[in-house]
């Protein structure tokens, strides 16, 4: 898990509940920390593969140049919609916002509110399998997969029947996709997918062979990924109906 970590952030702003709050103002404190899950910065000395700190620093002093809101909750839940909203890289954000000079009589270093939030990105997985009742493993694939901790809204498309891409010399396979919303990041939801395919019992020994059951993420909200162990959007999407169909017919129905 990549975190980029911004500490004591100080801004002047109008939020608070009394009218002199509002005509003078006062310092706010922000900590924010931004998982990321993963970064492709971390591999590559490229500023466009990371979240921009800078600009994110910009955009908390934007919010408090023009906030006239009451309450540091309110501010929080309106920071963190704008963090989130930036970058589609952010995964989960925690903010905390202090107020140093919060109008109380007594000695304290400062009063704060302290907000996490998961992002929900819509996933789409594509399932398949030709060997020992298709049909049935697919069954069961689909009923793991809904106990998969932080996944919501769970669906699946109809069962097809396809030929084998790849390699031909092989039984036809069965193949579904399922959507959902899923808190957490692409490399947790691998590690699940990865467990359940060895749950299973699906051994990895010949590339487009004959396989229990298979489970590919395909796309993962709008992130962009391109890790030795993942790749999103899957990198054979475009050339596999037997993937782009049922997740067409998903989100016909979405509609």
């Amino acid at each position: 898990m990549y975190q980029i970590i911004l500490k004591d952030l100080q801004f002047n702003s109008h939020i608070g509940v009394f009218d002199f709050e509002k005509e003078r103002g006062q310092k706010f404190v922000v900590d924010l920390i931004l998982d990321l899950g993963y970064t492709e910065a971390a591999e590559q000395d490229d500023l466009e593969k990371t979240v921009n700190y800078a600009a994110i620093f910009q955009l908390l002093e934007n919010y408090f140049a023009q906030s006239k809101v009451d309450l540091l909750e309110f501010a929080c839940g309106e920071i963190i919609q704008e963090v989130l909203k930036f970058d589609s890289r952010i995964l989960n954000v925690d903010l905390t916002l202090k107020k140093p000079q919060a109008p109380i009589a007594g000695d304290f270093a400062y009063m704060a509110v302290r907000q996490q939030r998961k992002r929900h990105n819509l996933v789409y997985l594509s399932l398949g399998s030709n060997l020992n009742d298709p049909v049935k493993q697919l069954d069961d694939a689909v009923e793991f997969l809904q106990q998969i901790p932080g996944i919501s809204h769970f669906r699946c498309s109809s069962y097809i029947a396809t030929k084998p891409w790849g390699k031909t010399d092989q039984p036809d396979f069965v193949n579904a996709a399922t959507e959902f919303l899923y808190q957490g990041t692409p490399f947790e939801l691998l590690r699940a997918c990865q467990n359940i395919e060895n749950k299973m019992g699906r051994s990895r020994i010949e590339k487009w062979g004959p396989r229990l059951i298979d489970i590919d993420i395909i796309f993962f909200g709008d992130l962009e990924i391109n890790h030795p162990e993942l790749i999103i959007p899957h990198p054979y999407f475009r050339e596999r109906d037997f993937v782009m169909d049922p997740i067409l017919e998903l989100k016909r129905q979405s509609k």
